[in-house]
Parts: C-alpha cells; structure tokens; sequence
C-alpha cells in the first residue's frame, strides 16, 4: 500500500533475483495477479485455516478465489 509502479517493480525485481539465488521467500499478499506473478507454490487460508495449496501450474484467479472464500 502506498508504494508508487516503479519502486514495486524494483521490489518484484529483487525479489526474483533472490529466488534465482535459492532464496525462500515468504509474501504475504491479497493482490492475486501479484502472487501469481512472483509465487512458485501459493497457500490459500480462509477464516484462519488452510484451505489449498497450489503449485504455481495449477493456480488462477478463478481457483484461488474459490478457496479463499472457503464455502
């Protein structure tokens, strides 16, 4: 929040270079095209409990919303 496209991209570039490193990276996020863009696995939790976790081939909008929403 509040973190101006050009200093987001510069983030999201040393992000990627830290994973291309063998870095673990944990991000917290509830931009969906954000984590689908930088994620190689994503966890999805709804009311404190783990409802899915995706391998990055697997994930979309559609499916990460339906778990998020935990009906």
């Amino acid at each position: 929040r509040g973190v101006d496209i050009k200093a987001k991209s510069e983030i999201y570039e040393i992000i990627k270079n830290m994973a291309e490193a063998g870095l673990s990276i944990l991000i917290v996020s509830s931009e969906i095209p954000e984590l689908l863009t930088l994620s190689d696995r994503i966890m999805v939790m709804a009311e404190g409990k783990i409802t899915k976790i995706f391998n990055i081939e697997e994930a979309s909008q559609e499916e990460l919303l339906k778990h998020a929403i935990a009906v």
